[in-house]
């Protein structure tokens, strides 16, 4: 009896233990966790001091930080018993977070020689009585301006990896023209710059596409006649500034992790509707009038109006008057 007594209380302790280690093993020390909540910690962060002016957040470079991938495969299937491993593991990650800052604020794109581009469109005919303009400019540093010119656009492109195209054609009286860049080499490398400068007509009426990736962008239409803007784009810094030419005007953005500024004419109408994730708005006198969206109180009585349609990952949104 005493043997069995005895059978029974090994057996017990045995299911205790096997309970125990698999319960460590739920809720162990993982260094791959440790590195993706400290970097969404980080990028947090960095966002928070950009919005709040503090630092200058280089969001074209964040493709380059594409190695991190294979660093998080490697150490989810690494095993850390020992203490000694897990201090070096985690003086990996605190390493590779202060590279992931230096790359996105640091002035890193290297020595490699930076080739200026220069190009102008202009009208194909006298029938021209509007047109559409798209830029796609991947991974760069983009600013656009509406000024005072006989050129519909004129673009000057400063890059190290890319040849500036263009093409312009004609449908009815509106004039299609796209900006983008093509024999792209050396894309992976750390040394990459684009550099954008993008001048638009003031004497047509426009609609204007915006493909950014990755960029810092800047976009200053204030004084042109515009219809229509449509704007994708990746992890970015984006800042907008709107005018009151036109009657009524349409801002669709569509982007990823991204601190968005959008400047509009004082005593505008203006309504907004967003879709997105884990987002902090600062809405100037815009109020919620049903869910997710957004309307100033002159709105509907307006003469003239913005409309802007944003759909956009984690991200800080402002809408500012002047």
């Amino acid at each position: 009896m005493s043997n069995e007594s005895e059978d029974v209380n090994q057996t017990s302790q045995n299911v205790h233990h096997n309970h125990k280690s698999r319960s460590k093993n739920k809720s162990g020390w993982s260094v791959n966790k440790l590195f993706w909540g400290l970097l969404l910690v980080l990028v947090g962060g960095l966002m928070l001091a950009s919005n709040f002016g503090l630092i200058d957040v280089k969001w074209a470079n964040i493709w380059r930080l594409w190695p991190l991938i294979i660093i998080s495969a490697g150490l989810s299937v690494m095993s850390f018993k020992s203490v000694v491993w897990r201090i070096l593991m985690v003086l990996l990650v605190i390493l590779s977070l202060g590279a992931i800052t230096w790359v996105v604020i640091g002035d890193n794109t290297g020595l490699s020689p930076i080739n200026s581009q220069n190009t102008s469109v202009y009208k194909i005919s006298n029938d021209i009585k509007r047109a559409e303009i798209s830029v796609k400019a991947g991974a760069s540093v983009l600013k656009i301006n509406s000024v005072n010119q006989k050129e519909v656009a004129k673009v000057r492109l400063d890059s190290n990896v890319a040849t500036l195209a263009k093409n312009s054609n004609q449908s009815g009286e509106n004039q299609q023209i796209e900006f983008s860049m093509t024999d792209v080499s050396n894309w992976w490398a750390g040394d990459v710059r684009n550099n954008w400068d993008v001048k638009l007509t003031n004497d047509l009426p426009l609609t204007l596409n915006v493909d950014a990736g990755a960029s810092d962008t800047q976009i200053d239409t204030s004084s042109a006649q515009l219809d229509e803007m449509n704007i994708k784009a990746g992890a970015s810094s984006l800042k907008v500034k709107l005018g009151s030419i036109e009657n009524i005007s349409n801002l669709n953005i569509d982007s990823g992790a991204s601190s968005i500024v959008v400047k509009v004419p004082s005593g505008i109408g203006v309504k907004l509707k967003i879709e997105g994730g884990l987002t902090t708005n600062h809405l100037a006198d815009l109020n919620e009038t049903v869910k997710n969206t957004f309307q100033s109180p002159n709105y509907s009585q307006s003469q003239k109006q913005i409309n802007i349609t944003a759909k956009i990952g984690v991200s800080s949104f402002t809408i500012e008057r002047y």
